[in-house]
């Protein structure tokens, strides 16, 4: 078991990454969209680039967050000690 000031230096870590994860989410979601329009001018495998950024790479970078997430949060937990083996 670990001791409370080690819970709370979790705790205040695993807050710190959620905020981290979701103003990637944010910048993912709602400023790429929003950037679209600008980069249309440009194209890439025939594409307008702001609509294959705003809809492949969108999703494509909010995968890549979550696996990312996930790992920081399981490296977080086997520091702290949270970890239980199956």
């Amino acid at each position: 078991m670990i001791d409370e000031e080690q819970r709370h230096r979790h705790a205040k870590r695993s807050l710190k990454l959620v905020v981290v994860t979701l103003a990637l989410f944010g910048i993912l979601v709602l400023i790429v969209p929003l950037a679209a329009p600008a980069l249309n001018g440009y194209s890439f495998l025939r594409f307008p680039l702001g609509l294959f950024l705003a809809t492949q790479g969108a999703v494509a970078g909010v995968v890549a967050v979550i696996y990312w997430a996930a790992a920081r949060q399981d490296h977080l937990d086997r520091q702290h000690g949270l970890v239980s083996e199956l």
